[in-house]
């Protein structure tokens, strides 16, 4: 059977278990917890744990929770100073320490912690909404944390205004380079098609110019092409020289002479009748 003294602490136990979990408040010594701050941007918050300035309770468990009513705003923590019990031998910050999360499609989400001497950190949130948890366990006590707070520009909205700009100026920058570069291509690529053309062009060649020195052997050459009754290549019917090449070997038309040599045996026979011929008129 319980005593008087067991009856107590078993409703102490009781309220204390459910103004904590039922109400869903937190043992915190100087305000009731969890404690709603408000920001618009214009200026800074502060938050200062514990309020008097003097060393902060075992067992505490405080939670800010910091919004911003502006559209496309976020919130951003400064942490300006702390004092809080240091990492354990794992070097964890696992007895008194400062978690801080944030808020994002209703869910909340771990994004940092620190203990001991830590400061200078800064902390911006996703959404428009951040909280601030401080933990003491039941051992040593120290002079607590303070921070920082304000409303922020989103930072997407830095990036896309960033990405705007480089779109607005490296947009007409590369059509003017475009619309210079087409000229001189065309102009290259006309050089380049007259060139291939020369080089592979087979009716086009350089005549020969024949000196002084060279007209017994040009004499010969046409006198040559005469019996053929062929042209000359730098003649023509008017008496005009011309500078091009000899004609090709199947282009020649050997007008005066048999289409092939005739056979051995009529040579023979022909031969040895103007032998007989000429026995005979002498």
């Amino acid at each position: 059977m319980l005593s008087r003294h067991q009856y107590l602490w078993t409703a102490i136990f009781i309220t204390t278990f459910v103004s904590t979990s039922v109400l869903g408040q937190f043992t915190c010594k100087d305000f009731l917890s969890p404690k709603t701050l408000m920001t618009d941007g214009t200026r800074l918050g502060t938050i200062v744990y514990p309020l008097a300035g003097n060393k902060y309770p075992p067992n505490q468990n405080c939670e800010w929770d910091i919004e911003t009513g502006i559209s496309g705003s976020v919130v951003k923590l400064k942490i300006t100073s702390s004092n809080l019990q240091d990492i354990d031998i794992r070097g964890e910050c696992s007895m008194d320490y400062v978690d801080i999360f944030d808020w994002k499609y209703g869910d909340r989400d771990f994004i940092g912690r620190f203990c001991g001497s830590q400061s200078g950190q800064i902390y911006e949130s996703t959404g428009q909404k951040m909280t601030v948890q401080f933990t003491s366990n039941v051992a040593a006590e120290f002079s607590g944390f303070s921070a920082s707070y304000q409303a922020v520009e989103e930072r997407g909205d830095e990036l896309d205004s960033s990405t705007t700009i480089i779109l607005a100026i490296c947009i007409p920058v590369g059509v003017l380079l475009i619309v210079l570069t087409i000229p001189f291509s065309w102009k290259m690529f006309k050089l380049y098609r007259q060139k291939h053309t020369r080089n592979t062009d087979p009716n086009q060649g350089q005549g020969v110019q024949l000196t002084q020195n060279d007209n017994r052997a040009y004499s010969d050459y046409s006198f040559h092409h005469a019996q053929l009754g062929l042209v000359s290549p730098g003649e023509t019917s008017y008496g005009i020289q011309h500078n091009f090449p000899p004609p090709a070997y199947d282009s020649l038309e050997y007008s005066n002479l048999p289409p092939q040599p005739p056979p051995y045996e009529q040579v023979i026979k022909e031969m040895v009748s103007e032998d007989r011929r000429d026995e005979s008129n002498t």
